[in-house]
């Protein structure tokens, strides 16, 4: 243990996530409480008010630690004047924050001048704030006699701020509050499109991702051409919705230009309206199945001749088509991913497509050919709360089962036979439902056997048809045929030989970072 470098030791701390664990932790030995402490204070969270004037004492006695925090949430609630300013003050101390996290309660203009002392905050998120408008002469000092600070936060959240009424509709929508006083803001997260950036800013931000709800969106394209008209220098794309039927066809209006737009996440149809605009678009990803097959090969034959690297569909209904339109449509293709709630490829189209028309994308390295995963069950309702009988029925029926068990009772004549008969029936009933129910479980497990035996068929000849690609698709090196465990393979060299397909067990991680690394890629 005393080998291990401190870096190792650090890094193994950052491991952690579960802040009680570490807290214990740091509390076994010195050596533990001077590595581990860096990680603890890494992450500040103040649930409440008081718990953050509680730490103030600990930072006021440990002014040498403040530079260990990285990032700090803070639930703001109802808090006095005095209050938030002793605790901002607190904030301020904080020499390395990088990220701020602001929850709820009114953000007063102390956060102007917290994050022009704090250059190294890049991240601020702000949720159910209302933000208050600057103090008088910012950025600039009153009487002006320090030097003009900057704000250099670059990347914003905001979600559901205590704003004026916003209409979506209108070209104007509602000022977004502080936007002004941020020169370097790159990367702007809302879950509304009628929050307005100011010219300066939004001509210069880079990246945009708008988390919609409501179940009646409705056609959003044309107030997405009001929002992208403001941004001509747009990078990434990011716009969820929630799962719904497309209520609109492509707009024939065309898309505000985005010369420099590199990645498209969208739902259907404002994703076939956007590309056309982009003429580096790179990765596309759209959100929501398309019901047409004809939608589908619609946008892959548009997007001949667009060096597309990656792309995500999702589809309703399987259709032998649409990858073959893709293998015809997009041949720079890196990364292909097809998802679709029912029907599914044949193993003689899966031999087909390996060795006739995979070969024609030479550089493509992944291959996702797979059902939707199934919705999860819903969580079952606790039992219901049952209220206790009165205190006077409560002692009734205490009384009555102490006379029963002395024999205070007589029973009447031919009583004890009846009830030797009814102990004999329930018996009988208990030993027949057993019986059903044992029955019920064999039967589960045989169709469990058979479908796990179905499943093993199916996997064994989908690696067969995987092995017969190898020969053909030389750049090919991970391959997904199936939700199900046990169907994503890649392709690594074992022990210097020639490479070879291997289940890949750590699919699901790597599918959960990829569109992140997508996103990350120039």
């Amino acid at each position: 243990m005393d080998s291990l470098p401190q870096e190792m030791w650090l890094r193994i701390f950052a491991l952690v996530d579960c802040t009680k664990s570490l807290g214990c932790l740091v509390l076994t030995c010195r050596k533990f409480n001077a590595l581990g402490l860096e990680a603890l204070l890494r992450h500040v969270n103040w649930r409440s008010v008081g718990v953050a004037l509680a730490h103030m004492e600990f930072w006021d006695r440990n002014p040498s630690k403040t530079h260990l925090v990285r990032s700090l949430s803070l639930q703001l609630g109802v808090i006095d004047i005095e209050e938030k300013e002793r605790i901002f003050r607190g904030i301020q101390s904080f020499s390395r924050l990088n990220h701020l996290i602001l929850l709820g309660g009114n953000v007063s203009a102390i956060i102007y001048l917290t994050l022009q002392l704090l250059p190294s905050v890049t991240h601020l998120t702000l949720h159910a704030c209302a933000i208050s408008p600057p103090p008088p002469f910012f950025p600039d000092s009153y009487p002006s006699t320090l030097p003009r600070a900057l704000i250099q936060v670059t990347h914003l959240v905001v979600s559901k701020l205590r704003l004026p009424p916003i209409n979506s509709f209108l070209p104007d929508g509602v000022e977004m509050p502080m936007s002004e006083h941020l020169p370097h803001l790159q990367s702007f997260v809302a879950d509304t499109m009628g929050l307005n950036l100011p010219t300066q800013v939004a001509a210069q931000l880079t990246s945009l991702r708008l988390k919609l709800s409501g179940r009646a969106l409705g056609d959003i394209q044309p107030r997405l051409d009001i929002v992208l008209a403001r941004l001509p220098a747009l990078v990434h794309l990011d716009i969820s919705a929630p799962a719904a039927r497309p209520v609109a066809a492509v707009s024939q209006q065309p898309a505000p230009a985005l010369p420099h737009l590199r990645t498209l996440s969208a739902p259907w149809p404002a994703a076939g309206h956007i590309f056309p605009a982009a003429p580096l678009l790179a990765h596309l990803r759209v959100t929501t199945a398309l019901t047409k097959s004809d939608d589908a090969i619609w946008l892959l034959e548009h997007l001949h001749g667009v060096a597309l690297r990656s792309m995500v569909l999702l589809l309703d209904e399987w259709d032998d088509e649409i990858p073959l339109a893709a293998v015809r449509c997009i041949p720079q293709c890196e990364t292909l991913e097809i998802v679709y709630a029912g029907g599914g490829p044949s193993d003689t189209f899966l031999f087909d497509l390996g060795i006739h028309h995979l070969p024609l994308l030479t550089r493509l390295r992944t291959l996702r050919l797979h059902k939707a995963a199934p919705r999860p069950e819903p969580e079952p309702q606790p039992p219901r709360f049952v209220w206790p009988p009165p205190p006077a029925a409560r002692r009734r029926q205490q009384s009555t089962a102490a006379a029963n068990a002395g024999g205070q009772l007589a029973a009447p004549e031919g009583a004890e036979g009846s009830s030797r008969e009814a102990v004999a029936e329930r018996t009988a009933k208990a030993v027949a439902r057993e019986a059903k129910a044992a029955a019920r479980e064999a039967k589960a497990a045989a169709r469990a056997a058979k479908a796990a035996a179905l499943h093993a068929e199916k996997t064994a000849s989908m690696r067969e048809c995987l092995h017969a690609w190898t020969r053909y698709n030389p750049a090919l090196q991970r391959v997904q045929l199936g939700h199900e465990a046990g169907r994503t393979w890649v392709r690594r060299a074992l022990g210097g030989r020639q490479r070879q397909w291997e289940v890949d067990v750590e699919a699901l991680e790597d599918k959960k970072a990829a569109w992140a690394l997508v996103c990350a890629a120039p």
